[in-house]
């Protein structure tokens, strides 16, 4: 069933429209789907171009030319001129509601988009942070329909660490409702980016000004992030990532994974792992970023040509083929 939308709300009414864009024109779509429920979804690119999925962090949506425009573009990594983009919104519940959705549900999601377009496969998905996750859920469940990920930021499970943060987060969202939610965001800045970058931003001569910006600083983020997102939904996507799991040998497509140096939330030792793990179709990059886990918003000069190179060896293996 066909739908579409004017919305960029997570889930978003459903009319028609094809709004232009600096990167071409986004087709806004939904797809109500028997057993994954209504899903958002944006194509950019003709339809004669390779298909590649996009994916981003728990607060992105199938904007992807608006929240990744350093990476989405003409003349950029992902060109619509290129490529035949595909993103959508993730989903916070299903028809079912007795489960809340995980990255196995969001790659099944996934799946029905490419069957809903008619591909045969995916030439790449690239995802980051949680997408990154989901891009790796959906090798291991669907590994006859992709021929290539690319990993930011993102493991087969969770840190210990990492679900700990995110526990005392969700609890003070169970605590505090919506207004939680900008309290949690504002402390999960804290893992995201490094202490010396902390440190450097808001170093003061004055104890005073010190308390201040800072104050303001996670004031003003939590605040934007809480407009896009309400008590439940943060409290079932962040669970979904604490409770990530795949068998990473289950894996057979060529796999580039992408660590920062600073990254606290999924530490380089833990794509090493990874990487041995998926065996000798994986391969890592390790970039060395001041923004921690945010590398792939903050630093495209780094992340950018990674991303060129690795999509331009999936074309010239396919043409080799």
């Amino acid at each position: 069933m066909w739908l579409a939308s004017k919305s960029v709300s997570p889930v978003p009414a459903k009319t028609i429209s094809a709004q232009a864009s600096l990167s071409g024109v986004a087709h806004d779509r939904v797809l109500d789907h028997p057993e994954l429920g209504t899903i958002g979804w944006r194509m950019l690119g003709a339809d004669h171009l390779p298909l590649v999925a996009v994916l981003g962090g728990i607060s992105a949506g199938r904007d992807v030319d608006s929240w990744w425009a350093s990476v989405v573009g003409r003349g950029r990594p992902l060109d619509p001129e290129r490529f035949r983009i595909l993103s959508f919104d993730w989903i916070d519940r299903l028809p079912d509601s007795t489960r809340a959705p995980g990255t196995p549900e969001q790659a099944d999601v996934l799946e029905a988009l490419r069957l809903e377009c008619g591909a045969d496969g995916f030439h790449a998905v690239v995802g980051s942070s949680f997408g990154a996750m989901v891009a790796l859920q959906y090798a291991a469940r669907h590994p006859d329909a992709v021929g290539q990920v690319v990993a930011i930021s993102g493991a087969h499970r969770s840190t210990p660490t990492a679900t700990a943060h995110r526990l005392l987060q969700r609890r003070i969202v169970t605590e505090c409702g919506d207004a939680g939610v900008a309290l949690a965001r504002a402390l999960a800045l804290t893992g995201y980016r490094p202490e010396t970058l902390l440190d450097r931003q808001f170093e003061h001569p004055d104890a005073a000004s010190r308390l201040a910006d800072l104050a303001s600083y996670f004031e003003y983020n939590g605040r934007r992030f809480a407009e896009r997102c309400d008590a439940r939904r943060y409290l079932v996507l962040s669970e979904a990532l604490d409770l990530h799991e795949l068998d990473p040998t289950t894996i057979r497509c060529p796999v580039t994974l992408v660590g920062a140096e600073s990254d606290r939330l999924v530490p380089l030792k833990q794509l090493v792992e990874l990487q041995r793990r998926i065996g000798e179709q994986a391969r890592l990059e390790v970039i060395e970023s001041p923004f921690g886990h945010d590398a792939f918003l903050k630093s495209p000069e780094l992340i950018n040509p990674l991303l060129t190179r690795a999509l331009r060896a999936d074309e010239e293996a396919c043409h080799a083929c």
